[in-house]
């Protein structure tokens, strides 16, 4: 399991076997590298347990790692008796170490294969984009020779929608600390493919994941306390800015420079097609903890962090565009942009003061910090000063520096950080993920009763009625539910249409999209995506999943 001390450090130990530097068949093999790398990380692990615990706990693993591997090779009724009976007689203390140990050691195999796999696409990419099946590359390259009608693929990629959903499942909550020791490895790990690194830089990297795995090793991976919603938010964030974040729009990127390589044309103007979306805060049906203050705080959380990251994007950007208006020109659009923005945020116009007055895309850009600030502020309560009222104003920002750039022939500028970041705010807006409120479809027809018999049209419920009318009545009502009017009169008598007193949320009509309008001011495409995403679980006929005709759409 864990293999010789030094056999990819060049740190000397004693041998396990005899090495010959002849190459063999399993040598040449694509999959080298990846074995390379599993030895490496278990060499590590193994000087890790050898110094925490002893050499005791590496020779049971090595003992219980051969016994396996004979019975995997041939099974023996006797040696596994005698493989049951050694795992028997352990202690409970020893029977945990054994298992944290094969647990660890499995995690950072399955790190290596995932840092082998990116090596593998990272080739693909590489050699002739015919070859590299499944990827833009070859899709357009077949365009380009004819094969696959251009104007066909720009209507498909306009119809496309992909949304892939984060689901909620506590036992795959990890701590963060976990998940940061796991980044820092993988990132070393890539470190190591560099063939030009010196040989100290190699060694300051491989000691750098010796001790992660140390931190690993005496880091409690499981909570002591049952996971939380909150818990299961906070690992959904972590791959949202640790991984999604940049991710996402880099799969845009590789679009945009296929389809100018391989059709030497531009891209054409296209929707995002990829977004991703979440269950966790919104997962009604799975979890009863999960109610709309619980959707809210996930909601806030996530803004939180989108926000965090345009601000440090824009603050680097504003660093960096020193063009000045004696070469690039004044610009009117922009100009106007500064004086209305500046307008708005007197204290914000007088801190930009110090900006030489000839670099005014340099002074949007700081104006632009200030509203993300002043927007940030403002999600926690504070006072604020113009902050953005939606995503769609900060990406008119953005659009404005867009253009003055490209007006300015800085168009590598332009098409650097800064479509990054555009593309960012297009795929995640202020939200981040599109958080889907599941709800189970009898509270779903309860609710939709209620609404029925709030406005006369029925006497029961809807399972007193057949499919087609019940059907229709929903469809016709949807349109007038909760009026303004309605709502208030009702409140107002302490009781919900439905009877039951206010506090019970037992079938309330509408009392989802009540919650959602409160939440509607953090992004204002959040209850858009409600209206679109909106899941009824245990569906059974058509009347489950109803939605209202006129809020499909976001606003």
């Amino acid at each position: 399991m864990f293999p010789n001390r030094g056999e990819e450090t060049g740190r000397e130990g004693p041998p396990r076997h005899a090495r010959t530097n002849a190459p063999t068949r399993r040598q040449a093999t694509p999959d080298r590298p990846l074995r390379a790398r599993v030895r490496l990380l278990g060499q590590l692990l193994g000087d890790v347990l050898t110094r925490q615990e002893g050499s005791s706990l590496l020779n049971l693993e090595e003992e219980v790692r051969a016994m396996t591997t004979g019975l995997r090779r041939a099974h023996s009724a006797g040696q596994q008796q005698l493989l049951d009976e050694r795992l028997a007689a352990l202690d409970l203390a020893t029977a945990v170490r054994r298992i944290r140990a094969f647990a660890l050691f499995f995690q950072l195999s399955n790190l290596a294969e995932l840092e082998h796999l990116a090596r593998r696409i990272e080739k693909d990419r590489a050699g002739p984009p015919a070859a590299a099946v499944g990827t833009f590359a070859a899709l357009l390259a077949r365009a380009g020779a004819g094969e696959v009608s251009i104007d066909g693929l720009e209507a498909s990629f306009a119809d496309l929608c992909v949304v892939p959903v984060l689901t909620a499942h506590p036992t795959e909550a990890s701590r963060r600390s976990v998940l940061n020791h796991i980044t820092a490895l993988a990132t070393d790990m890539g470190l190591l493919d560099n063939p030009a690194l010196p040989e100290r830089r190699r060694d300051e990297l491989i000691e750098g994941m010796r001790a992660r795995i140390e931190l690993l090793w005496q880091t409690e991976e499981l909570r002591s306390s049952r996971p939380r919603i909150v818990d299961e938010a906070r690992n959904i964030r972590f791959y949202l800015d640790e991984v999604l974040f940049d991710a996402v729009p880099d799969v845009y990127a590789e679009l945009d420079r296929q389809w100018r390589a391989q059709l030497e044309r531009p891209l054409p103007p296209l929707r995002p097609f990829l977004r991703i979306g979440s269950w966790v805060g919104g997962d009604r049906d799975g979890n009863p903890h999960a109610d709309a203050g619980v959707l809210r705080s996930t909601l806030v959380a996530q803004k939180d962090l989108v926000l965090g990251r345009y601000r440090r994007a824009v603050r680097s950007l504003a660093t960096e565009l020193s063009a000045s208006t004696w070469w690039s020109g004044q610009g009117a659009r922009l100009q106007q942009s500064i004086r209305d923005d500046e307008a708005a945020m007197p204290r914000a116009a007088v801190d930009v003061l110090e900006t030489p007055p000839d670099e005014a895309l340099r002074r949007k850009t700081f104006l632009v910090h200030r509203r993300l600030e002043a927007t940030m502020t403002a999600l926690h309560g504070g006072p604020a000063e113009h902050p953005y009222s939606s995503a769609a104003d900060f990406a008119a920002d953005l659009d404005v520096i867009d253009a003055t750039l490209r007006g300015a022939r800085l168009t590598a500028v332009a098409g650097g950080a800064l479509l990054t970041l555009r593309r960012q705010v297009a795929v995640f807006g202020f939200c981040g993920l599109a958080i889907d409120v599941r709800e189970h479809r009898d509270r779903v027809r309860s609710a939709a009763s209620a609404l029925l018999r709030s406005m006369g049209w029925i006497d029961g419920t809807l399972d007193d009625i057949d499919e087609a009318t019940a059907l229709r009545l929903v469809t016709d009502a949807l349109p007038f539910a909760w009026t303004h009017g309605e709502r208030r009169a009702h409140e107002q008598r302490g009781r919900h249409l439905d009877g039951h007193p206010r506090g019970d949320e037992r079938g309330r009509p509408g009392y989802l999209r009540r919650r959602m309008r409160n939440i509607d001011r953090l992004n204002d495409r959040v209850c858009g995506r409600y209206r679109r995403g909106a899941v009824a679980v245990q569906c059974q006929w058509v009347g489950d999943v109803v939605e209202r005709p006129d809020r499909i759409e976001p606003r």
